[in-house]
């Protein structure tokens, strides 16, 4: 019956079912005809994350594949390798769960690993984000708290500047990188002044204007607040990225530096003017 089912199930184009086992660590390669190299520093944080963190729950299981005639059997890893690699380097794990899929030469397993790897939907910063506040993350928890006095609102998807409200933002990168770098109150002014500034005008909590007024205010505790909002007025703020964009071009730096010229400028102006 099972030899018929799995007849079936190749003839209807579905392929043999794989093998849900657990596997031992020595029995486990990497193939480096086709596999990513983990030297870089991203794939080394990645790696001692999993380690440090480890969870059976998280883990998840590595797709492998038996290397053909190998005695005693070997298996390559086609996906998983940062997770294998941790695994490795705790010294206190054996084995591994794994679904093996059929022989494959290395011609295939470098096709299969395109096809697992280039396929995914790739989770998005905001859908993490939010994932992170359920999860009780210290960094998440904290933003949420803030954005939460400054009645801001967080995109659930990625979306158009456009298509934001006054009151909703999509730099939640940007705003994880602040905690710890700003205060509360520093986050909270530049939260609150930008809608305060723009009333109704969609898109303007947006990652270059935040970081900007994060570093004025940083830099300049007694910054009039309405000085500020006037200056801000006077600001299309689509026309000073893209100037901002041809300034560093030109002279380098950041945005954020091309940005704040412009808009210290005109708020001493605007300073003098409410004077």
């Amino acid at each position: 019956m099972a030899g018929v089912k799995k007849q079936a199930a190749e003839s209807n184009g579905l392929g043999p079912k794989p093998e849900l086992r657990w596997i031992k660590l020595t029995q486990l390669y990497m193939p480096t005809e086709y596999q990513r190299s983990v030297k870089s520093d991203a794939s080394a944080k990645n790696i001692n994350y999993i380690k440090a963190n480890f969870n059976w729950a998280e883990f998840g299981a590595l797709i492998v594949c038996p290397l053909a005639g190998s005695n005693p059997p070997q298996f390559a890893v086609m996906d998983g390798q940062h997770r294998f690699r941790a695994a490795e380097a705790r010294g206190d794990i054996s084995d591994l769960p794994c679904v093996v899929i059929g022989d494959r030469e290395a011609k295939e397993q470098a096709s299969s690993f395109v096809v697992i790897n280039s396929k995914r939907v790739k989770l998005h910063s905001l859908q993490a984000y939010h994932a992170a506040v359920v999860a009780g993350d210290p960094d998440a928890v904290a933003l949420a708290d803030i954005l939460k006095k400054c009645k801001v609102e967080v995109a659930n998807m990625a979306i158009s500047l456009k298509s934001t409200h006054p009151r909703m933002t999509c730099a939640v990168g940007s705003l994880l990188k602040m905690i710890g770098e700003y205060s509360e109150k520093q986050i909270v002014w530049v939260l609150t002044i930008i809608p305060e500034a723009y009333g109704d005008e969609k898109g303007m909590l947006r990652p270059n204007l935040i970081r900007t007024l994060a570093n004025f205010i940083k830099e300049k505790p007694d910054t009039d607040r309405a000085a500020m909002i006037h200056a801000l007025q006077e600001i299309d703020v689509d026309e000073l990225e893209k100037d901002a964009r041809g300034h560093r071009k030109i002279q380098g730096g950041t945005m954020a530096n091309a940005m704040l010229t412009v808009i210290e400028r005109k708020y001493n102006a605007a300073k003098k003017a409410v004077a």
